[in-house]
């Protein structure tokens, strides 16, 4: 998405769920309240921090499940979870300056639950793409790029997701209604993937997903037809096998 990365800094994009610290509750994206136990409470830092819940690669459908949870006394469900402060937007102050006071008090104040995604300042696309290969041959998502500069922005602003895109082939079987400017029209194909072409995850043959993004109007008003081939792009799989951020790509004419 940009011809030349240098200057820019990466860090691994963590598999986990999006998580604010205002200083005193943690909360989702969305504003939910995230009842983690209070010995992860009790490690946060005094300000404003926005991070990620995270166990280790792999773990989404995990972390995302024990997050969901009313019940905070479930601490054996957030063993292994820590919160990876990756900015501090209360910091008034350039990314640089931010990575920088987030290191030092970290330094100053260790904790095995509460930690800081290392940033590194890009050489160029030779860096980026060795530290992105480097990241997926260990079982990670991708590479999160941020321009250094300026305050703190909204997230479209500033950061650069750099991950792989995979596609597979895929049968239409049924559709989901619209609604909205899609009303009377579809809103989705229900799709089924193809046996052993959910990339082996969790040995699933079969998988059926709904791909509602990349259709255009005219597909909305008339969609392949059922039985037909689909491709279809994603980001990865989930633990059951089924395709993350699924995208129309077209349909197969042979």
């Amino acid at each position: 998405p940009i011809d030349d990365p240098t200057g820019w800094w990466m860090s691994e994009k963590l598999d986990g769920v999006r998580a604010h610290w205002d200083g005193e509750r943690l909360s989702t994206r969305t504003g939910r309240p995230i009842n983690a136990p209070q010995w992860l409470i009790d490690d946060l830092p005094p300000f404003a921090v926005q991070g990620e819940l995270w166990a280790g690669r792999g773990t989404f459908q995990a972390v995302s499940g024990t997050v969901r949870r009313r019940d905070p006394g479930l601490a054996l469900d957030w063993i292994g979870v820590k919160y990876m402060i990756f900015d501090a937007p209360s910091m008034s102050v350039r990314f640089e300056s931010r990575i920088r006071c987030l290191d030092e008090y970290s330094q100053r104040h260790p904790s095995e639950h509460v930690g800081v995604i290392a940033q590194v300042r890009c050489t160029g696309r030779d860096h980026l793409h060795d530290m992105l290969q480097t990241i997926l041959a260990d079982g990670g998502e991708g590479v999160m790029l941020v321009r250094g500069r300026g305050r703190w922005l909204d997230d479209e602003e500033v950061i650069i997701k750099v991950k792989p895109v995979q596609d597979l082939d895929a049968i239409v079987v049924g559709y989901v209604n619209g609604n909205g400017r899609n009303a009377d029209r579809v809103g989705a194909i229900i799709a089924e993937t193809s046996e052993g072409s959910s990339g082996g995850v969790g040995g699933i043959p079969r998988v059926r997903f709904r791909v509602g993004t990349g259709l255009s109007d005219a597909q909305r008003d008339t969609p392949p037809p059922i039985g037909s081939t689909i491709k279809v792009a994603h980001d990865s799989f989930t633990d059951r096998g089924v395709p993350r951020f699924p995208r129309l790509l077209g349909v197969r004419a042979d």
